[in-house]
C-alpha cells in the first residue's frame, strides 16, 4: 500500500476517489448540484458553485425559501418579493411601490401611485395638482380646467375664478359680473 492509497479489487485506489469509497470501495452518491466526495473513510458532498448546503441537499445562493448557511426562509414583505443576497435576506419591491421610509418590517409601504408619494419617495402632489396619475402630479381635472380647492373649474369663464383661482370678477352696480376669456367683464 502507498500512503492515500487502499486496495480495492486488487487494484491501488485514492483514498479520496468517491467511485471506491473506503475499505468497502464503495462508490459514492451526491445530491443534485453537488458533487461527491471521499474523506479516505466516508462518503460526503461538496455543492456546486453557486449552491449551497441546506442539510443532507444543495440549495442555490439566492433561494429565498433556504437562504444562507442557516438555510432560512426569508420573510415577505408587504408589497414586496424576498430575495437571498450574499447568504442575507431582504426584499424587492413590487413594480410601483418603494420603500421611502427604509424600515423593512413594513415591507414596500409606499405606492408611488398615490398623492403621497407620487412617481417617487417624496414627491407629494398638494395645491392645485393634488392627484398623481402616471406617476406624475395633475390637477386631475379635465382639459381647459382648473382644480381651484376640491372643484375642478373652467378660469376661461367662471366670474369668480377667473384667469386663475380664487380671482373673482368684481360684481358692477346694476349689472353682473362676467368672465370672458380669462378677462374680467360686466
Amino acid at each position: 500500500d502507498m500512503p492515500g492509497t487502499h486496495l480495492c479489487g486488487g487494484a491501488c485506489v485514492s483514498d479520496r476517489d468517491p467511485a471506491t469509497c473506503g475499505s468497502a470501495c464503495a462508490p459514492c452518491a451526491a445530491p443534485a448540484n453537488a458533487a461527491a466526495t471521499c474523506d479516505g473513510t466516508r462518503c460526503g458532498f461538496a455543492c456546486n458553485p453557486g449552491f449551497h448546503r441546506c442539510g443532507d441537499a444543495c440549495a442555490p445562493d439566492t433561494s429565498a425559501t433556504q437562504c444562507g448557511t442557516a438555510c432560512t426562509q426569508c420573510p415577505t414583505p408587504a408589497n414586496a418579493a424576498p430575495v437571498c443576497e450574499l447568504g442575507a435576506c431582504g426584499f424587492r419591491c413590487n413594480p410601483g411601490f418603494a420603500d421611502c421610509d427604509r424600515d423593512a418590517r413594513n415591507g414596500c409601504e409606499a405606492d408611488l401611485s398615490a398623492a403621497l408619494s407620487c412617481g417617487a419617495c417624496g414627491t407629494v402632489c398638494a395645491g392645485s395638482t393634488p392627484v398623481c396619475r402616471g406617476g406624475r402630479c395633475e390637477s386631475g381635472c379635465a382639459t381647459g380646467e382648473a382644480r381651484c380647492g376640491t372643484a375642478c373649474v373652467l378660469t376661461a369663464s367662471d366670474a369668480n375664478h377667473c384667469g386663475r383661482c380664487g380671482e373673482a370678477c368684481a360684481v358692477p352696480a346694476n349689472g353682473r359680473a362676467t368672465c370672458r376669456a380669462g378677462v374680467c367683464g360686466a
